[in-house]
C-alpha cells in the first residue's frame, strides 16, 4: 500500500491525495530481467485542491494550497475527484550485456466532478509523457551520486524532528517570496496568500514537509533552478555545501 500525492496537473493546476496498492513482480523472460509494476487506486481520492506549476514544469517548481477546487477561472468552486486510476508498467531487459531497458506503461483514469469523468485520451496521454521524461531524465542523469550517498541524505531529512522541519519550511517559503512575492503574475499572487495564511503552514505534514527538502536535494544535484541552497537546510554527505 502506497500513499501518493500528485504534482499540480497542466491543465486545471488541480492536485489530488490517494491510497494505491501496488504489486511488484520481478521476473525473467529468455534469459532477461522483467520488473512489472501493477498499481490501482483505493478507495476515491481526497477531494481536489488547487497547486500550481511556477515557470516552467522541467524546472519542478511546485505550490499547494489547502482549498478545493479547480485552479482554473469559472471553476474554483467545482469538488473534484480521482474515481479511479491503474497502471501497469513494464520494465523490459532488452540486452543483458549492455544497460539498455525498455518501458511501456498502460494508464487508466477516470476523474471529475458529479460522478462524471472528465479525462480525455490527451489528458491520460500528457500525463504519461510527463512522467515518462522526468523518469528518464533521474535514471538516465550521468552524474547522480551513489545510491547509497543519496539515501544518506534522505535519512537525515526523514530524522528531522517537527519543529526542525516546520522551521525550515517557513524559511523555504520566506525564500520563494522574496523571489516571486512582487511578481504580480498569477504565480505571485499565488505565492503570497500562502505565505500569508499562516494556518496553512501550520497544518502541512511532515511528509510535505520532508518532500520539500528532498524535492530541492534533487533539483541540486540535477543542475534545475533551486529556489534555495539545500546546504544551508541539511547536512550533507562529506560536509559538502551546495550553490
Amino acid at each position: 500500500m502506497e500513499h501518493e500525492e500528485i504534482t499540480p496537473d497542466q491543465f486545471t493546476g488541480t492536485y489530488y491525495a490517494y491510497d494505491v496498492d501496488r504489486t511488484l513482480i520481478l521476473t525473467r523472460h529468455q534469459g532477461r530481467n522483467i520488473l512489472i509494476s501493477i498499481a490501482k487506486q483505493d478507495k476515491l481520492s481526497d477531494v481536489g485542491k488547487k497547486g500550481l506549476v511556477v515557470g516552467g514544469d522541467e524546472n519542478w517548481n511546485y505550490l499547494y494550497s489547502n482549498d478545493k477546487g479547480l485552479n482554473k477561472p469559472g471553476l474554483g468552486w467545482v469538488s473534484s475527484y480521482m474515481y479511479g486510476a491503474s497502471s501497469v508498467i513494464v520494465f523490459e531487459e532488452l540486452d543483458s550485456r549492455r544497460p539498455l531497458v525498455r518501458c511501456s506503461v498502460f494508464k487508466w483514469l477516470r476523474a471529475g466532478w458529479s460522478g462524471i469523468n472528465m479525462v480525455q485520451n490527451r489528458h491520460i496521454y500528457a500525463g504519461m509523457e510527463r512522467f515518462g521524461t522526468t523518469f528518464r531524465q533521474v535514471v538516465e542523469y550521468p552524474a547522480l551520486p551513489p545510491s547509497e550517498e543519496m539515501a544518506h541524505v534522505f535519512q537525515g531529512i526523514q530524522r528531522l524532528t517537527v519543529d526542525e522541519l516546520r522551521d525550515k519550511t517557513h524559511r523555504y517559503f520566506s525564500l520563494l517570496r522574496e523571489k516571486y512575492g512582487q511578481d504580480k503574475s498569477d504565480a505571485g499572487k499565488f505565492i503570497t496568500g500562502l505565505i500569508n495564511d499562516s494556518a496553512y503552514l501550520s497544518q502541512l505534514t511532515q511528509a510535505q514537509m520532508r518532500s520539500i527538502l528532498e524535492l530541492e536535494y534533487l533539483k541540486h544535484i540535477m543542475g534545475k533552478t533551486r529556489i534555495v541552497n539545500i546546504g544551508d537546510l541539511i547536512s550533507l554527505p562529506s560536509n559538502k555545501r551546495v550553490g
